[in-house]
């Protein structure tokens, strides 16, 4: 099947009439998304080399912001945010903070997050290699508090099979959880 050639056309004509200044300080910005209500959401950064503190680190603060077009109006949703994403109809949001925890909201001009505690349960993941639902397929999984212990887990199994491989099978390996101590 051959795909069509996709042409982009820029209409040049009153391209002054459709766009839309933002009236926000300079810093850095990612994840810019559009809502259903219309409204924009996006990560503000500090911009880098713009604060040293006290500790002689620069800030790495962040947080969430709602732009809202028609009062052409910035306000903080959440603080200290690595990441968020709205879902496909762009009703909910899900946010991760700087220390890794997930919470969702539904969008609204004052949004409460809620924390997702999952662990232990099982949830069902739609994933698509397309980021199309048509070609999602469901996976259900059970979330663990840490991997620590896998990972772990993981290294010794590996250190186990490497050294399998390497003597052919002669010599075993053995790790043991506590060292022996010498007399």
């Amino acid at each position: 099947m051959e795909k069509k050639k996709v042409i982009v056309k820029i209409d040049i004509k009153g391209i002054s009439d459709r766009i839309v200044a933002l009236p926000v300080a300079q810093k850095s910005y990612s994840g810019l998304q559009v809502a259903e209500d219309e409204s924009l959401y996006y990560i503000q950064w500090n911009q880098p080399g713009s604060s040293i503190e006290a500790n002689g680190q620069p800030t790495n603060m962040s947080e969430l912001i709602r732009f809202d077009f028609k009062e052409k109006k910035a306000e903080e949703v959440l603080k200290e945010i690595a990441g968020f994403n709205l879902s496909a109809d762009g009703k909910v949001i899900l946010t991760i903070s700087e220390e890794g925890t997930l919470k969702t909201a539904e969008i609204a001009e004052k949004m409460e997050a809620k924390a997702l505690n999952t662990v232990g349960k099982q949830v069902t993941l739609m994933v698509s290699c397309t980021g199309k639902k048509k070609d999602a397929k469901k996976v259900i999984v059970e979330p663990i508090s840490n991997e620590r212990n896998l990972r772990f887990w993981s290294w010794v199994e590996g250190n186990r099979k490497a050294v399998e491989k390497a003597s052919k099978g002669k010599v075993g390996y053995v790790y043991l959880l506590k060292p022996i101590k010498k007399r």
